[in-house]
This record gives structure tokens, C-alpha cells and sequence, in this order.
């Protein structure tokens, strides 16, 4: 009875190891399994890495791209706050623009200064007096002229408000320029 007992003892030992060695090999199969699936997946991640980068890069130098050229399609305007529009012989902005640069700034009114345009600009208005007016000029030497005739008056008055012109640019270029601000001053000083 007891080598009996002991045989039979060994065989569920037997198949207790046989079960255990298939479980093994059925781990080992799919940690191998996963390795592999983390080992695609890593490559994968640092070729999106890469390729992100990349991207971020072109979108940069295209939003740089896009800031240089609308800078350029704005070469020739002049920015214009706290000038009534209703001001001017007929009513319109175009003609108050022309009073305003040639009685105010004293700007002389001949072929040079064509005006292409006189517009509001498409902006929130926190004070109706002070809506920006974008003027744009049909050459670029109009509007560094007028931009000059500001800068030399300072702050001029004209019909009951005090118009203030500069150079139209978009905002990123304007804070560019603004954080040069103090340097510039300390410069003149």
C-alpha cells in the first residue's frame, strides 16, 4: 500500500510539473508576444516623434512665412485711431482721411498720396472716437511721408480730436517691436 500510495503520489507530482511546465511556456510565449508588440510600438512612437517635430518646424516656418507676406500686403497702410469719420466735405472716411493728412499733417495732396482706400478696421471697439481706420496708400513713399509728418507733429489736434497714425503691421510684429521699446528710449536718451 505505500509504494502504491507513493506511485501515485509521483504521478500527480508528475502531472502537477507537466502542467506547470505548460503554463511556463505559455508565459514565456506571450511575454514574447508582448515584447515584441512594445518593441513595434516603441519604434513607431519615435518615428511620430520625429515626424511631429518635423511638422512643428514646417508649421513655424510657414506662420513666419505668412506673418512676412501679410506685413507685406501691409506696406503701404497707415493705422489711424480716434479719427471721427463723419469729419470731411461729403461724410465719407476717404474724404475725411484726405482732410485729416493734408489740414492736420500738412501733408501736400498731390499724385504721390493717391488714396487706394479708407477703412475701418475690423476690430472690437472699447471707445466709437477712438475706432481704428486703416488708410491705404497707392505708393509706399505716401505712406512713409505721412508716417514721418506724424511722428514730427506729436500728437497733433485736428477738428476737435486728436488723431494718432502708425505704420500698420500685425500683432505679433507689433509686440516684436514694443519689447524693443525701452531700448530704443534709453538709446535716444
Amino acid at each position: 500500500p505505500n509504494i502504491t500510495n507513493l506511485f501515485s503520489e509521483v504521478v500527480k507530482m508528475r502531472n502537477m510539473l507537466q502542467s506547470v511546465v505548460a503554463d511556463v511556456s505559455t508565459i514565456k510565449q506571450a511575454t514574447s508576444e508582448a515584447e515584441t508588440r512594445i518593441s513595434r510600438l516603441e519604434d513607431t512612437s519615435e518615428r511620430l516623434h520625429t515626424a511631429v517635430g518635423e511638422r512643428s518646424k514646417l508649421t513655424e516656418a510657414m506662420l513666419d512665412r505668412m506673418q512676412a507676406l501679410e506685413n507685406h500686403s501691409k506696406r503701404n497702410n497707415v493705422r489711424v485711431i480716434g479719427l471721427k469719420e463723419t469729419i470731411g466735405t461729403d461724410g465719407t472716411l476717404l474724404s475725411c482721411a484726405r482732410k485729416m493728412l493734408t489740414e492736420g499733417l500738412g501733408v501736400r495732396d498731390d499724385a504721390e498720396f493717391e488714396i487706394e482706400r479708407a477703412h475701418r478696421a475690423f476690430a472690437p471697439l472699447p471707445d466709437p472716437n477712438r475706432a481704428p481706420v486703416l488708410i491705404r496708400f497707392l505708393r509706399q513713399s505716401a505712406r512713409d511721408k505721412v508716417i514721418m509728418a506724424a511722428k514730427e507733429k506729436r500728437g497733433f489736434e485736428w477738428q476737435d480730436c486728436r488723431p494718432s497714425v502708425f505704420p500698420d503691421m500685425t500683432k505679433e510684429l507689433a509686440e516684436k517691436r514694443k519689447a524693443f521699446t525701452a531700448v530704443k528710449k534709453k538709446l535716444q536718451e
